[in-house]
């Protein structure tokens, strides 16, 4: 069985904004311009990797 808590918990772009300050549209325009933080489109549903991000941010120097 995947232990799904190591491979991070899927959050939506809400749950982004409301955790990084980042307007809902800012977040929309950074995946149409393929920059800011890592996300997967399943479908029509927008997800973010909260592991990923960790990754991101820690590579970018941010902390949080």
């Amino acid at each position: 069985m995947l232990d799904l808590l190591k491979q991070g918990d899927w959050k939506d772009a809400k749950w982004v904004s409301d955790k990084f300050n980042i307007k809902i549209n800012t977040l929309k325009k950074q995946r149409q311009r393929k920059v800011g933080l890592p996300y997967h489109v399943f479908g029509k549903l927008v997800r973010y990797n909260t592991l990923e991000i960790q990754k991101y941010l820690t590579e970018k120097n941010y902390a949080r």
